[in-house]
This record gives structure tokens, C-alpha cells and sequence, in this order.
């Protein structure tokens, strides 16, 4: 698995406008780590490894792969609507494989 630094992350995330903007989504990006840690057993940095990878693959930021996997995937959050659901989808779909290399 390719080493992530996940400062970079969190320094983009801390450039957002308002504080609470980048508190929530250090937040949801922590949950979204933990529910990949807790699905394929992994750790911190290499959950951190698989939503880089997964935004690539998506053609979506993080925060928005975060978001969607915490809210519409793992929350099942319908009845605010979901926002991306062709990434929902596919994110639903990404699950449903073995841990990513």
C-alpha cells in the first residue's frame, strides 16, 4: 500500500473557510477512517490510503468520498437525499470487495 501523509489532508482541509467547516470535515473524514479500518481491518493510514485512492478512482475529493460513505453509505441517510448517488453507489459496490491494495 502506498504511504499516505495524512497532514496533507488535514492541511487542505484547515484552508477551508470557517472552522467549523474544517473541524466537521476532519470529523466525518475520521469517521469515514474508521469505518474502512473497521470493514477490512486495517489501519488508520492505510484507511486514510484507500479514500485518496477511491477519490482518484471517482474523480471526487475526499471530503466528498468521506461525506457520502459516512451519510449515505454506512448512515443510509436517505431521507436528506443523497447528494452524489452514482458515488454512493459505487462506493456501496467498492465495499462489497476484498481490503484494496
Amino acid at each position: 500500500m502506498t504511504a499516505i501523509d495524512p497532514r496533507g489532508i488535514f492541511d487542505r482541509l484547515g484552508n477551508l473557510s470557517g472552522r467549523e467547516t474544517a473541524s466537521s470535515d476532519r470529523q466525518v473524514l475520521e469517521q469515514a477512517k474508521g469505518a474502512l479500518m473497521l470493514r477490512y481491518g486495517i489501519g488508520s493510514h492505510e484507511a486514510l490510503a484507500v479514500l485518496v485512492r477511491w477519490s482518484q478512482a471517482a474523480s471526487a475529493d475526499v471530503r466528498t468520498v468521506a461525506r457520502t460513505l459516512v451519510f449515505d453509505v454506512c448512515q443510509g441517510d436517505k431521507a436528506r437525499g443523497l447528494d452524489h448517488p452514482a458515488l454512493a453507489d459505487w462506493l456501496d459496490a467498492q465495499l462489497e470487495l476484498p481490503v484494496p491494495e
